[in-house]
């Protein structure tokens, strides 16, 4: 994902991808050890077109959101000691994921 890539390349020795279950949420959290994120960008990161400083194209992070939210979650970036990133899904099984198995994905809850 468009997220850990730019965790790649901002870091400066380590990205850290941790998952967390909280009831009935997955956290994905994912973190470098970079400057963080300009904290005058912080609001715009997921807005399509935008590029901080050193930007590609600013779709990346955009995509990333709408594909987040296309599952029924939220991404939100914050900085400490570096950029983090949090995707947080719903575990309960409703009809989406009951559908995904009906079409022969993989994919396993967690429990």
């Amino acid at each position: 994902m468009n997220v850990t890539a730019n965790c790649l390349r901002y870091a400066k020795t380590m990205v850290k991808i941790t998952l967390i279950q909280e009831n009935e949420k997955a956290i994905i959290r994912i973190s470098d050890d970079g400057n963080g994120i300009n904290e005058q960008d912080l609001p715009n990161i997921f807005d399509r077109f935008f590029k901080g400083k050193s930007g590609n194209f600013g779709l990346g992070l955009a995509i990333a959101k709408s594909a987040v939210e296309f599952m029924k979650g939220n991404i939100i970036a914050y900085n400490q000691d570096g950029a983090v990133f949090e995707i947080r899904l719903n575990t309960k099984k409703d009809g989406n994921f009951n559908e995904a198995q009906k079409h022969g994905t993989n994919d396993k809850q967690i429990s």
